[in-house]
């Protein structure tokens, strides 16, 4: 299989290499003399390995892991010496698919493998850690009230507002905190929370299914007045996300950061023929993502906080939550990721299996040891239904769910004072955005069942 040519494609952002060329159709890996299937990336990566691209410009090759016994007459020979990028007997540096049998692995993990991800520059950079991880600040900072505009943590993130949460636990939630702060006080973000206090940016309509339902109508900007802030909300979450940082913080005197990451790898049950080079080793990156995904978490809590302050609905007349855009699930928080970020960040996950820790999930979670991913779906393919609007149903259903991987250098450069300084005042939260590379995403392309389109569905 001939591999993309970088060099005469456009380079594609934080220099990530172009991905391996998948084909559409594969021979049946079951059949040693089978036909031609479509293949399902899910369940065919794990018969192909790749390698870098002969060229040096950058890219993959792959080819299947098992092919027939090759032609060894000297005809056969001369002619495979004379051709050395189209031999496929070359040796496999890294293995696609999934990277142990015995657990379900999210779809970009069972597409590419965790050893393809690392090395295009999804998991792990031997950057260290940025130059600073108190750098965010947001461009409302200067407009903010005199008697706190000094401090770049939002208000409703201040240490007073969090529950038992001692110095040194909010030391180590300060960057996500300021990252989220941010996030939440920026004018962008400020818009999403006008429309939900102001009842002229609310407008009714009739769903068949849900009934009367509310959507917010966002401005594009709101005035000097309309940037005023609002009363204060209180939070309280998981500490998860809090131990991570702080094994981490220790990482050099203690190895429970270290023992999470080799532990983690044992649940997962994972073949040490797909494990990425220094993965329990290479740490920076994964606090980073950590960071990251903490602090899209407060964003999101807080826009519920919020509209429970803030949004009428009288009588329990609507759902519980307005719409925003064309969603046809009324869940605030993630609209709102949506909204200022394009995309809502997950980690990458395996499900744990029987006899797993009960935390598994939750720490996997935190420590992100995977790396991480953006959705824009996030309830697929449901009926309608539990507060799922009517309209837009067969769009839903008609259309796969992707799942983009965010690079690693783009989750360093959050944390950088250029990014702060420079970019942000500059391009406001476009800066932030999630960047979605469509030559790394993994489409499930619904079943043929349009009233059961999670039946047969395949990744592409």
């Amino acid at each position: 299989m001939s591999s993309v040519e970088p060099e005469r494609l456009p380079p594609l952002p934080y220099g990530i290499p172009y991905s391996p060329t998948l084909p559409r159709r594969i021979q049946d890996p079951q059949y040693a003399h089978g036909g031609q299937i479509d293949a399902d990336w899910a369940k065919h990566g794990k018969y192909f390995g790749a390698r870098d691209a002969p060229s040096g410009a950058g890219g993959f090759q792959i080819r299947p892991l098992n092919r027939p016994k090759k032609d060894q007459s000297l005809k056969a020979l001369l002619k495979r010496k004379r051709n050395d990028d189209n031999d496929d007997e070359w040796d496999v540096q890294y293995r696609l698919g999934r990277p142990s049998e015995s657990v379900p692995w999210i779809d970009l993990v069972a597409k590419w493998g965790l050893q393809v991800l690392d090395k295009a520059g999804f998991l792990n950079l031997d950057l260290g850690s940025p130059e600073s991880l108190l750098a965010p600040q947001s461009r409302y900072l200067p407009k903010r009230p005199q008697e706190w505009r000094g401090d770049a943590v939002h208000p409703v993130f201040r240490q007073d507002m969090w529950r038992e949460v001692d110095d040194v636990e909010y030391l180590n939630l300060k960057p996500a905190i300021l990252l989220a702060s941010a996030l939440l006080d920026d004018p962008t973000t400020m818009c999403v929370f006008y429309a939900l206090a102001t009842p002229s940016c609310w407008e009714d309509f009739i769903d068949p299914n849900v009934g009367l339902c509310r959507r917010l109508k966002v401005p594009d900007s709101l005035t000097e007045k309309q940037q005023a802030h609002t009363r204060h909300s209180r939070i309280g979450l998981s500490r998860h996300y809090s131990t991570a940082i702080q094994n981490w913080r220790d990482k050099d005197i203690r190895s429970d950061y270290a023992d999470f990451f080799s532990d983690i790898l044992d649940t997962a049950r994972t073949l040490p023929s797909h494990i990425p080079p220094n993965f329990e080793t290479n740490l920076d990156s994964a606090l980073l993502r950590t960071i990251v995904l903490f602090a899209a978490i407060l964003v999101h809590e807080f826009a519920h906080a919020f509209r429970m302050a803030y949004f009428s609905n009288p009588l329990g007349v609507y759902q519980d939550e307005p719409w925003i855009g064309d969603s046809r699930f009324n869940e605030l928080g993630h609209a709102l990721m949506l909204h200022i970020l394009s995309g809502i960040p997950v980690a990458n996950f395996f499900k744990p299996p029987l006899g797993a820790p009960t935390r598994t999930k939750a720490q996997s979670d935190a420590y992100a040891p995977f790396g991480v991913f953006v959705m824009e779906k996030w309830h697929p393919w449901m009926p309608a239904g539990n507060g799922f609007l009517q309209k837009g149903i067969k769009k839903d259903f008609t259309s796969p769910t992707t799942h983009f991987p965010v690079p690693q250098r783009q989750l360093y450069d959050y944390f950088t004072e250029d990014m702060w300084t420079v970019k942000v005042p500059r391009f406001g939260l476009d800066a932030l955005r999630f960047v979605k590379i469509p030559e790394w995403a993994s489409h499930r392309v619904p079943g043929p069942n349009p009233v059961e389109p999670a039946e047969k569905s395949a990744v592409r």
